[in-house]
């Protein structure tokens, strides 16, 4: 039996689920909000938010002890585990219950526990049955199983191992360089472990723009990360109280020797939802979309990692919104180039748009001009000159077609330059931009100007 009927049902309730069900209510809808978990999904629970508490303070570690220019000495400088890991928690505790609240004070329903579709339009949650005239699929993404088997004594992990980590392991071996791989291997190496990152591809970072993945690459070798390119793992073997992976480059097969080998590769969680018995089939790959997050059946639609990569909460949330629209009329289609890539590294790392690559193979005449943080004021005053701002545009008409920031600030900076993209703002324009000094932001201007040629503070 039936025990409801409402406008909306969403599941999940990560950033994409949260984001839909308040944007559904205030226009007007009623909405279930199923959840078999904590309420923040992954972001706020085992990613983005306890990782990030974790990371600023390794960082700062590793700043105070190898900074000494800044002027300033420490002595017996050492981690407090037990307190890092209260806040982290109470970080976490406190953003859910926030979350929580805000879903009670927009009168979204929430129930707890595991929904699947047992038609196309009703789900099972723990046996309760609930039919709704829309559904938004927000389920979120799940690791993948772990590379050659999980009988490594627990040495094989993904990112939540790092979580509860309170001992420094010796060494560990990082696969991939994502944004996630890339602030995990940099928070093990501030911590003191040995670092190796094996990269599949032939460079890292290889969906960023060549040049500021070049920059980071060697931002990370001198923190003393090691990198190898173009390393395809073949296997995994024990040694001692350790791994030892055997990996194969274009040179032949090599090996690594590492304590931990940490894979946080993830996938979306369609498995569990019964997705054949709604009419979509059964799948575990993504789901086709419509330009409007719809799936094949109209008033059936996905938002959040549930949808496919990339994997980011900010995206993750733009699409909750944008599908709650759409499933109550609307019809705005998801712009997917207007979504930001950041890495909360040391320096940051942020883009958005096309690649100086990307954008001559779609035939686009380019200028493009990358300017040294080297060269900023507010850079040396902080020690943080390293990295660079990149800007592509297109040589007629001074579209900015992407821009790649890598340095302090550089995930509040891509703002800028979303906000100038999403208006259609010209290199001219942002060049006329009268920012205050001494900030971070004057190198938008000052890269603007130089795409005209007319830069104020460049040697000739």
């Amino acid at each position: 039996m039936v025990e409801d009927k409402t406008d909306l049902l969403v599941l999940g309730g990560g950033p994409a689920g949260v984001a839909a069900s308040i944007r559904a209510r205030q226009l007007g809808a009623k909405v279930l909000l199923v959840e078999k978990e904590d309420i923040g999904g992954v972001c706020m629970n085992r990613g983005c938010i306890p990782t990030k508490c974790l990371m600023e303070v390794a960082w700062l570690h590793w700043w105070l002890k190898n900074r000494t220019e800044l002027g300033l000495r420490v002595k017996d400088l050492e981690m407090d585990w037990g307190s890092l890991m209260a806040r982290k928690e109470e970080t976490v505790r406190f953003l859910r219950m926030g979350t929580e609240s805000v879903l009670r004070s927009n009168g979204v329903q929430v129930i707890r526990g595991k929904g699947l579709f047992c038609s196309s339009e009703e789900i099972v949650v723990e046996g309760r049955r609930f039919a709704a005239r829309r559904f938004i699929v927000a389920c979120g993404a799940r690791w993948e199983e772990e590379p050659f088997g999980s009988s490594f004594n627990g040495r094989i992990v993904n990112t939540d191992w790092l979580l509860n980590l309170t001992e420094v392991p010796d060494s560990v071996a990082v696969l991939g360089s994502g944004p996630v791989e890339l602030e995990a291997a940099q928070y093990l190496r501030f911590l003191g472990s040995k670092v190796t990152i094996l990269e599949p591809s032939s460079r890292i970072m290889p969906q960023e723009d060549r040049e500021i993945a070049r920059r980071m690459s060697s931002i990370l070798k001198e923190q003393g990360v090691e990198i190898i390119v173009g390393a395809r793992p073949l296997n995994v073997e024990e040694e001692g109280e350790g791994l030892t992976i055997l990996y194969e480059t274009k040179t032949g097969p090599s090996k690594v020797s590492c304590s931990f080998f940490l894979h946080a590769k993830r996938r979306p969680a369609l498995e569990d939802l019964a997705l054949d018995k709604a009419g979509l089939g059964k799948t575990d790959q993504t789901l086709h979309l419509d330009p409007y997050l719809a799936t094949t059946l109209s008033h059936i639609f996905f938002a959040g990692d549930g949808a496919g990569e990339p994997f980011y909460s900010h995206r993750a949330t733009a699409m909750g919104i944008l599908a709650a629209e759409n499933a109550l009329g609307g019809r705005r289609p998801f712009q997917s180039e207007r979504v930001p890539r950041t890495y909360y590294t040391f320096p940051q790392l942020a883009s958005v748009g096309m690649t100086e690559s990307q954008a001559k193979e779609r035939g686009y005449e380019v200028i493009t001009v990358t300017i040294p943080y080297g060269t900023n004021a507010a850079a040396m005053i902080g020690l943080e000159t390293e990295g660079a701002l990149k800007i592509v545009s297109e040589k007629r008409y001074g579209e900015v077609l992407g821009v790649h920031i890598l340095g302090a600030n550089a995930t509040e900076l891509i703002s800028e330059a979303l906000l100038a993209m999403e208006l259609e703002a010209t290199v001219d324009e942002l060049a006329q931009v009268v920012r205050p000094h001494p900030t971070f932001s004057e190198t938008l201007t000052e890269a603007a100007r130089e795409v005209m040629g007319k830069a104020i503070y460049l040697l000739r």
